[in-house]
């Protein structure tokens, strides 16, 4: 839906400082499908991921029913302990496993409530590129910050395309109107694309 996508542009441009273009955008069924997608899109049995050790569950759900292996990385005051997770990065590499993704919710972490600080998330930028892993922003709780100033999404700050952002308008107009949407490079939606057509949701 064209006027959604371009409306999704100014929110996206005004509250995350992210700038993209309707051919980067898709709609989906609330930030749930937005993982699902990703993870049928990237994910086999057997790969590796890694994820913020406190966690939204259903997170967790999703990735015990691919069977796949979780690697939690802890959550510190200011985000993900950047420390810990380049020596996880260092050990899987040393093993010869290439994890499929980070996943972070860098604003208003669930369940912590932490903001990533905008040093670690340039940070976790270069780390992303020195150990050839894409980042997984889920951003679905930045619109109920409060008292301060909203951080610069990850994907605003990378020119490498190794961010996928999900968003939804679910935490901030009504938690039933299960309306979210994935930002990309079109070389990874139109790999995404495919599987949201087989669920039968357009």
């Amino acid at each position: 839906y064209l006027p959604l996508r371009k409306f999704i542009i100014k929110k996206l441009k005004k509250g995350a400082q992210l700038e993209c273009s309707e051919d980067e955008i898709l709609i989906v069924s609330g930030s749930l499908q937005a993982l699902d997608l990703v993870n049928e899109t990237l994910l086999r049995k057997g790969d590796t991921v890694i994820i913020e050790e406190a966690c939204y569950g259903g997170v967790f759900t999703r990735l015990n029913r691919l069977d796949v292996n979780v690697k939690g990385i802890p959550v510190e005051k200011d985000g993900i302990d950047l420390l810990k997770l380049e020596e996880t990065l260092n050990s899987l590499k040393s093993q010869g496993i290439l994890p499929r993704y980070i996943y972070t919710i860098p604003t208003i972490q669930n369940p912590t409530g932490t903001v990533m600080s905008l040093e670690k998330r340039l940070n976790l930028i270069k780390l992303s590129r020195k150990f050839n892993v894409p980042i997984f922003e889920d951003d679905c709780y930045a619109d109920l910050i409060w008292g301060e100033e909203r951080p610069p999404s990850i994907r605003s700050l990378d020119d490498s395309g190794r961010v996928i952002y999900c968003g939804t308008f679910s935490k901030s107009i009504a938690p039933g109107l299960r309306v979210g949407y994935l930002v990309a490079d079109w070389n990874v939606l139109s790999r995404i694309l495919p599987y949201k057509t087989d669920a039968g949701s357009g």
